[in-house]
């Protein structure tokens, strides 16, 4: 599958142009059996709408005022829009969902990546419809604009939101440890600079978690604390105690959660040559239900 940037650059080169070629910045024409070639390699049955979108989608939802509509692809059974709008992330994914919230629909929980992440994007969110209508949004932020896709499907059978809620009834009392201290791991923001392994969830165990990354930057050991230490102050934690030595830089921190889950999070940085280092967070349960 193509990623959305990938799409959105195709319709870039589509917009209000009538079939059988597209438009180009240039002037130039692009065939439309070579975007077709691009965006559907194998030749899926697919009607590509440059600047509208489906009656799907278009009768579903609404688009913020000031998003620009690039275009949509429609396939047998499902479709997909794409636009741009100059808002931030945040602030589109909540217009979607006060609006469909307010129609009826519901939400199903996208599960968190916690530990080392790139950035702190939060996933696609799904909404449900009673009659089994499936919509997904997702808004990541680009230089100067923010890239918004809707995806519109029907469920045969299940929706998500319904397959959740029975695996949540399901699991109950019996839910795994491991899950449970997943729920709980903090989310960190990688520090600047050039990450040559690890990431989030890189070790996970009963009654402790590791995240892990081994990087490159031009940051001093105590300023990636610092980058860490600011994530975990947002999220909650407490400092608790620290060392700083030749070699290694160490903190800790302590947090209870609303739920009675006590944790203790240990923050460990060893210098292993000149600017690299190998960062590790180790998540640890105190106590809990």
């Amino acid at each position: 599958m193509r990623s959305a940037s990938a799409v959105v650059f195709l319709f870039g080169l589509m917009l209000a142009v009538p079939h059988p070629a597209f438009a180009q910045d240039t002037g130039a024409m692009v065939p439309e059996d070579f975007v077709r070639a691009i965006i559907f390699p194998r030749g899926v049955e697919a009607t590509i709408l440059p600047g509208e979108l489906p009656d799907t989608i278009e009768s579903s939802v609404r688009f913020p005022e000031s998003a620009r509509v690039l275009g949509s692809v429609v396939y047998v059974s499902n479709s997909s829009a794409y636009a741009v709008d100059t808002e931030l992330p945040d602030a589109i994914r909540a217009f979607f969902r006060a609006q469909l919230e307010a129609d009826g629909w519901t939400a199903s929980v996208a599960r968190r990546r916690t530990g080392f992440v790139a950035d702190i994007a939060v996933a696609p969110v799904v909404f449900c419809s009673s009659d089994n209508r499936v919509i997904t949004i997702s808004a990541t932020e680009r230089p100067g604009d923010t890239l918004i896709r809707v995806g519109y499907s029907e469920a045969s059978d299940m929706t998500p939101c319904q397959r959740q809620e029975q695996q949540r009834q399901e699991q109950g009392a019996m839910r795994s440890s491991f899950q449970e201290m997943r729920d709980h791991m903090p989310v960190l923001r990688m520090p600047e600079g050039d990450v040559r392994r690890g990431g989030a969830g890189s070790g996970f165990g009963r009654e402790s978690n590791a995240s892990f990354i081994e990087i490159d930057t031009e940051l001093t050991a105590a300023e990636i604390a610092d980058h860490v230490a600011a994530d975990l102050a947002a999220d909650g934690w407490e400092p608790d105690a620290s060392t700083t030595g030749n070699i290694a830089v160490i903190r800790a921190w302590t947090r209870t959660f609303d739920d009675g889950f006590r944790a203790l999070g240990q923050l460990i940085i060893l210098s292993i040559e000149p600017g690299r280092y190998d960062v590790t967070f180790n998540m640890t349960k105190l106590s809990g239900r």
